[in-house]
Formats: structure tokens, sequence, C-alpha cells
């Protein structure tokens, strides 16, 4: 009950401050995911802290127009991005410090190119980290294969890909 009140917290933080931010834009633009994120991370961490619990997060915002991805990783596995055009994956990564870590952190947003064929891939530490009975990790090399082997698939045939590879994988 407690992490789960705790997700609720962090997700009910991370709205508030993302909706302040930007009705109180003067400049009529998004405010950029940093500003969003240190935000919540001066809100919530020092709840976090006292708990000692903490939250990974990873924040992205696409700009269709400029063809830009514009992202900050907080300790989250680093999404995979697969580049169509030259069928190369990149990891998503920034910082690696979760929210509640510590009390001061400056987080880093990065920017790279995406286009409308690129792929983005999320997932937790759970798919990574699943064990069959052999006790060998799924782990990020078998989904970087199998994103690598289906892309062509839509995202949801995709994730229906990836999750009865998983099962087989469990049970195997």
């Amino acid at each position: 009950i407690h992490a789960a009140l705790l997700g609720v917290e962090a997700k009910s933080t991370f709205l508030k401050v993302t909706n302040n931010r930007i009705v109180n834009s003067r400049n009529n633009q998004l405010p950029d995911p940093v500003e969003i994120l240190q935000e919540v991370h001066k809100v919530i961490s020092p709840r976090l802290i006292e708990l000692g619990s903490f939250i990974t997060l990873f924040y992205a915002r696409i700009d269709s127009k400029q063809n830009r991805i514009t992202f900050i990783n907080a300790g989250h596995p680093a999404p995979i991005l697969y580049r169509n055009i030259n069928k190369t994956m990149e990891l998503l990564e920034s910082n690696k410090v979760p929210l509640g870590f510590q009390n001061e952190i400056n987080y880093i947003q990065r920017s790279k190119e995406f286009f409308n064929d690129d792929a983005l891939s999320l997932f937790s530490d759970g798919l990574l980290d699943l064990r069959n009975n052999g006790n060998i990790a799924f782990g990020e090399l078998r989904l970087k294969n199998l994103i690598r082997n289906k892309i062509f698939y839509n995202s949801e045939k995709l994730l229906e890909t990836i999750r009865n590879k998983i099962d087989q994988f469990a049970q195997g």
C-alpha cells in the first residue's frame, strides 16, 4: 500500500507542477522538461528521502515539427531508440539518479533527432531483471534483438510479440 500511495502522490505532484508551469508560462511555450523535473524533485524528494524510497522516471517531449526528442532519464532503465533510417539503436540516458536519492541535484536534459519512422521503446527494470527457470535474466541484449527483429510491426503487434516472448522465456 505504501508504494502505491507514494506512486499516486508522485503522479499527482508531477501533474500539478506541469499544469502550473504551463498555465504560468509567459511566452506561450511549454517549459523545458528539465524545469518541470527540477520542480517535481524539489517538491517530492524530501518526502521520498524521509520514507527511504525513490522513484525512477523517464520524461520526454517529442516535437514532430522540429524532429526532436527532448528527455531526462532519472534512474529509469534507458529507453531504446530505434533509428529506422540506418537500423541502429541508441539508449536514451542522462542522469542516473532517481527522485529521492538526494536533496540537491541538477538534472541534465538531452535532445536528439527523432523522425516519424523512428521507434521508442520504454520498459521497466522488471523486464530486464526477469529470470527464467535457469536463473538467466531476460536482459537488455535479448530485448534489443527482439525489437530489431520485430520493429516492422505496429506498436500493438510489437508489444504482443514482446509479451509472448517474455512468457516463453519465463517458462524455459
